[in-house]
């Protein structure tokens, strides 16, 4: 039979065979609206059931990766919501698009040298650099999941690679990266990571300029659109 409800157990999800084309359902006969699928190669548990008059099946996880018992455990939590009148399904699904529309911070950091540094300094390529070699790491990760211990590791690590001040120019900039995501509301108030991190507030070493690099300051001055420069 294609489609048969059983009482799952780790025994009878192990044993049945995969299909050699298509998908067969176990209906579970314990726990309502837990459904073993099974498609050629692989097992996977779902939930079905009804919200506001519409019937859907979202997948709960792969066996063996997740156990039965776990599987019956977020069966339960679903028909708890439903019993109670909620509609978990357009909950989730709503979070999902969230999370598949949030920036992650290479495309923060983009946004912020091309919507903002840019048209504003002409160094702008200084800041691109720097978040290109500082924190690469960060690219694919989306704004909301960088942590204030992460922000802090970059600092240290930064510091041991390239130095202390280079490292705080570089907190610098990352912390304008995420407040210019709140100012834009594309991350909650709040939501800044580097803002708690504290600066070394090192001062580098004073020497005197020799006179290629006086010229070259000089020729940078002049091209910047601030005029305070």
């Amino acid at each position: 039979m294609k489609n048969a409800r059983k009482r799952l157990t780790e025994e009878i999800i192990k044993a049945t065979r995969y299909p050699d084309a298509g998908q067969v359902l176990i209906r579970d006969s314990v726990d309502i609206g837990l459904v073993l699928r099974l498609t050629p190669g692989s097992k996977t548990f779902c939930f079905e059931g009804a919200a506001r008059h519409r019937m859907h099946r979202v997948k709960l996880g792969a066996w063996p990766d997740m156990s039965l018992a776990i599987a019956r455990r977020k069966a339960r939590s679903f028909r708890t919501e439903i019993s109670e009148g909620r509609d978990p399904f357009t909950a989730r699904e709503q979070q999902r698009q969230a999370d598949k529309d949030a920036l992650t911070f290479e495309e923060m950091a983009a946004k912020y040298i091309t919507d903002h540094a840019k048209p504003r300094l002409r160094s702008s390529w200084r800041m691109e650099r720097r978040l290109k070699q500082h924190f690469s790491r960060w690219n694919n990760r989306r704004l909301e999941e960088i942590t204030v211990g992460n922000a802090s590791a970059a600092h240290s690590r930064i510091a041991e690679e390239h130095g202390r001040v280079e490292a705080d120019r570089a907190l610098e900039l990352a912390r304008a990266v995420f407040n210019k995501a709140i100012e834009w509301e594309l991350l909650p108030p709040g939501r800044n990571p580097v803002r708690s991190v504290e600066f070394f507030n090192d001062e580098p070493s004073v020497r005197a300029l020799h006179a290629d690099e006086f010229e070259r300051v000089i020729a940078e001055i002049a091209e910047e659109t601030d005029w305070r420069w």
